[in-house]
């Protein structure tokens, strides 16, 4: 599995949604990235997509990251991951 980190504020309805799902999926290997708590995961997300919305997954893969924002596009990528990723 590629490595995924999701930037999420604890507070935010989609992030629950999203938070949900990985509990749900026991995808327990993402990294959760708070950026109220940690101010660079903002800079982050801002440096590298252009604006700090979230959630937002981040999946590292050779040849380059891919950003996903959307609650419903995250959920739907986790769900379709292979069993045991």
């Amino acid at each position: 599995m590629a490595k995924m980190s999701l930037y999420y504020l604890p507070s935010c309805p989609y992030c629950q949604k999203v938070l949900q799902a990985l509990g749900e999926l026991g995808l327990d290997a993402i990294e959760l990235r708070d950026k109220r708590a940690e101010p660079q995961y903002e800079e982050e997300l801002q440096a590298a997509t252009g604006r700090t919305m979230v959630p937002c997954l981040r999946i590292e893969r050779e040849g380059g990251d891919q950003w996903m924002h959307e609650s419903d596009d995250i959920v739907d990528y986790l769900r379709a991951l292979p069993a045991g990723s």
